[in-house]
């Protein structure tokens, strides 16, 4: 399975397991200049900027350990963008982290970690 093909699927299931928790998925995939956001959710009246990290296994590491600080510039930077585009003055919002680990029976295993610029 590609790359590209492994990512595509954690975001299907990154989409799942947030409605499941009772967030509205709002966009996927939405791109500007600075960068890509995975996900846009709404948690109540908060926007939710998803980052989603998928891997098959842990041969290749931690998911989250690899949202690098350059990394975190761009996603703060594109949450900006898209913050600005909405017709909310000043929507609150913030940026979430989820790791997804396919294992090779094909379940999938997730760890969600709001906020993920504090940890």
């Amino acid at each position: 399975m590609s790359t590209k093909t492994t990512g595509d699927r954690g975001e299907d299931i990154a989409c799942r397991f947030l409605s499941a928790k009772g967030y509205g998925i709002v966009a996927t995939k939405w791109r500007c200049r600075q960068g890509e956001i995975d996900v846009v959710a709404r948690d109540g009246a908060t926007l939710v900027f998803v980052e989603v990290k998928t891997r098959r296994g842990l041969q290749s590491g931690e998911a989250l350990a690899s949202i690098t600080p350059a990394k975190r510039r761009r996603m703060i930077a594109a949450a900006y963008a898209y913050a600005a585009q909405t017709d909310e003055p000043d929507p609150p919002w913030r940026i979430d982290a989820l790791a997804i680990t396919i294992s090779p029976n094909g379940t999938a295993c997730c760890t969600h970690v709001e906020n993920a610029l504090d940890w």
